[in-house]
């Protein structure tokens, strides 16, 4: 991840991992990312919906709901 730290595949790899663990502040900055850096292009394509319904539900499953 230092030496590309936008890798797409790499932060989806950390998210998934962060989630299964239960580190859903982790998992949500993860995908976070992803979709910050996501080109004009995808915007409203099937990945972009996938990313945002993975962080809804992430705000539904957290314990502490205070960040975001």
């Amino acid at each position: 991840l230092q030496a590309v730290p936008g890798q797409v595949t790499v932060l989806n790899l950390l998210a998934i991992n962060a989630y299964k663990n239960e580190d859903y502040e982790t998992a949500h900055d993860y995908w976070h990312r992803i979709l910050q850096q996501m080109p004009p292009y995808m915007h409203g394509s099937n990945a972009e919906k996938i990313l945002k319904n993975k962080l809804a539900d992430l705000k539904v499953d957290r314990p502490n709901n205070s960040k975001k």
